[in-house]
């Protein structure tokens, strides 16, 4: 049965996002095809379907209502007509807001003109009810803008009385002019669309003038108590690194943010934070990369305390094995067989990781890389002992007794991607950027006389949260734990924030292991030279639901260094502002040709890139070439930070792991030899994301 109805206006143009489309595309093919109902919807002034919010509205799978068997697939966008599919005989809802109020629009019978004016009035989110269960929410409004768009300032006035949408107004100028066609345009804020407005209408002053106006909600007793922290630091723990990407350019002081003018219906400079200015970063003094890292960054950020990564009750080492507990939270076998999940995959944990392992045991052909193997050195170093542990040959790995030291737990919400637009750019060198940011457990491998091993294996997972206020929890979470001291209430704490990405069915959409996890990478010198490697579970063929080896991120083909390749794709206009801003992704191919690298060796500590020699002299735009190496694995991990190899040390039982000058502040040369050294505090710069 077809029904048309008129939906809100909005600007002219109907169009699917392109972000928008791949993320339905995801949900899509996540759901079961079915025989299903077909509702039409007609607007007069185009709509748009927005995708994107799925991901930001639903915590849940998107395919099913709870005890029901409804889908509800992703809108069809033709022209200025809108489908919406479901397979049952559900009643159609809508609202204004996902928290509503729903009122039915349909039961599958013909709408009468009364009721289309009705559904006129507000009809932002839609839902299916099956049998008294309502589904999940989807939005349908009109076009916007498709990518993050750059926000140049902003400040933010209190209204003299609060309205529906909020009790202030954000007056934002925007890093580039948009076209007439978006003087207004909606966003997703959380639970409701919110509309930003250069049209003279409220809460906008003038139209055309670049300023637009949006209505929002602001505690007034959160800006209290960030004063209130303001005020609690000394004189020189209110000056803060300031950062271009992860390098230090100067410094600020920090600013109380003007409760009494806001108070007042005055505007306040919202963004940039009103920051003080304290000076440029020197190359020639000590203070160039800033003050050490906040001590709570320890607790929240980089957790490498004795007391988490050796906790009894939760980890387990082949150096004290009557003093841990196998299969703990934070041991690698129980994170891997929570990774392989074998109740929903039937695939047993321990071919899992074997299966993982052989990728290192023969060669592979990666993009049309070659990355030989490390077979005689794994095996000789650890695999062999683990296997004859466990039993001897052909018998399943004994994962409780898995040879790997826990070394840090990472909490990389620094790494999320833009929530309000539903994905876009970020610093992450991982692909796809994950909403929610990552979080991560560091391992070492250990020998047969469980010495630690220079090999490092780093689980990473995309953080199943989205949305701003998901996110703001998130964080919120991590923060807290700088106010309990290390010990049993802390690890409790953290366990429950590692839960909720790290156990089994975190992340029910990602299929088919349905966990969390976005990539393992390692980090090792097995034999020479020192490598870098990547695997990601795939959903399809042979590999379904194991590690496969894959491309190292942001890094092209290490036989492609020192060539005009590398200055070509660096120098080419479109890439250039993307790589200044570390925003680039570095592509599979270029130029028709391979370009992403099977893996990332590094022959020495100085590796670094760059075009045809002599150094500099193919990549002349400052900072380019730096930029570049800078966000590859074996720049970031070698030259370009003064690294020697790995951020977090390998350790011995009984010792905390070290962490690298990039991470704690470091002044690092430029490995070419042609710029000025380069600061880096990657930690201080994490906590003021954070």
């Amino acid at each position: 049965m077809t029904t048309k109805w008129k939906l809100p206006g909005g600007d002219a143009g109907a169009e699917e996002g392109t972000n928008g489309m791949k993320l339905w595309q995801q949900f899509a093919e996540r759901g079961q095809q079915r025989e299903r109902d077909t509702r039409k919807f007609s607007s007069t002034n185009g709509v748009r379907a927005g995708a994107w919010l799925a991901a930001a509205l639903l915590s849940a799978p998107f395919a099913h209502a709870q005890n029901t068997g409804t889908t509800l697939q992703p809108p069809e966008v033709s022209g200025t007509n809108v489908t919406i599919n479901w397979n049952s005989a559900g009643a159609l809802q809508m609202a204004p807001s996902v928290m509503g109020p729903w009122q039915t629009a349909t039961n599958g019978v013909s709408v009468s003109s009364s009721s289309r004016s009705a559904i006129a009035g507000g009809a932002k989110f839609f839902r299916v009810v099956d049998n008294g269960v309502p589904g999940p929410a989807i939005p349908i409004f009109p076009a916007s803008p498709d990518d993050p768009l750059p926000v140049r300032q902003a400040s933010i006035r209190r209204l003299p009385q609060a309205n529906a949408d909020g009790n202030a107004v954000l007056d934002i100028k925007f890093e580039a002019a948009l076209s007439t066609s978006f003087r207004s345009f909606p966003l997703l804020l959380d639970d409701r669309l919110i509309t930003v407005r250069d049209d003279g209408v409220f809460p906008d002053t003038q139209a055309g003038d670049g300023t637009f106006g949006v209505v929002v909600n602001v505690e007034p007793g959160e800006l209290e108590a960030m004063n209130n922290r303001i005020a609690q630091l000394r004189a020189d723990e209110r000056i803060q690194p300031r950062f271009d990407g992860r390098q230090i350019v100067g410094s600020n002081r920090i600013d109380f943010f003007n409760l009494s003018n806001f108070n007042a219906g005055l505007p306040v400079q919202a963004f940039p934070f009103p920051f003080g200015s304290a000076g440029a970063a020197s190359a020639t003094t000590g203070s160039s990369f800033g003050p050490p890292p906040p001590p709570g960054v320890f607790k929240s950020l980089m957790i490498t305390d004795l007391s988490v990564v050796q906790d009894p009750a939760r980890t387990w080492d082949p150096c004290n094995p009557g003093g841990g507990t196998p299969m703990g939270a934070w041991t690698f076998g129980r994170l891997m067989t929570d990774m392989a999940n074998t109740p929903v995959t039937g695939i047993p944990a321990s071919e899992f990781v074997r299966r993982w392992l052989r990728s290192w045991q023969f060669d592979q052909t990666i993009n049309f890389d070659g990355v030989p193997n490390r077979d005689a050195a794994i095996r000789a170093q650890m695999l062999d002992a683990w296997q004859a542990a466990s039993g001897g040959p052909g018998v399943p790995l004994n994962l409780a007794i898995a040879p790997f030291r826990l070394l840090a737990i990472v909490n990389r919400v620094d790494l999320r991607a833009n929530t309000t637009y539903g994905g876009g750019s970020s610093n992450n060198p991982c692909d796809p950027p994950c909403l929610g940011g990552e979080a991560r457990f560091v391992f070492c491998m250990t020998d047969p006389g469980c010495n630690q091993l220079r090999s490092l294996v780093i689980l990473e997972y995309c953080v199943p949260k989205s949305g701003c206020k998901a996110l703001k929890s998130w964080a919120k979470q991590w923060k807290a734990l700088e106010a309990i001291p290390f010990g049993p209430v802390y690890n409790a704490a953290l366990q429950a924030i590692t839960d909720q990405f790290a156990t089994a069915n975190a992340d029910p959409a990602r299929m088919p292991n349905k966990s969390a996890i976005n990539q393992v990478r390692s980090n090792e010198i097995l034999q020479f030279p020192w490598d870098l490697r990547e695997w990601r579970i795939f959903a399809t063929d042979s590999d379904a639901g194991h590690l496969r080896p894959v491309t190292v991120k942001q890094t092209p083909d290490f036989d492609l260094n020192f060539s005009a390749t590398i200055s070509a794709y660096a120098n080419t206009p479109a890439n250039i502002p993307l790589i200044l801003a570390e925003q680039h992704k570095v592509p599979l191919t270029f130029l028709g040709n391979p370009f992403l690298g099977g893996s990332a060796p590094m022959p020495g500590p100085f590796t670094f890139w760059d075009g045809p020699p002599p150094a500099g002299s193919s990549i002349v735009v400052p900072n380019l070439r730096h930029k570049f190496s800078l966000n590859t694995c074996n720049g970031c991990h070698a030259g370009e930070t003064s690294t020697f190899f790995t951020h977090v040390s390998e350790r011995p039982f009984g010792a905390p792991s070290t962490l690298s000058g990039f991470l704690t502040g470091i002044l690092a040369p430029d490995p070419a030899g042609v710029e000025p050294a380069k600061p880096f505090n990657d930690l201080a710069r994490r906590a003021i994301d954070l």
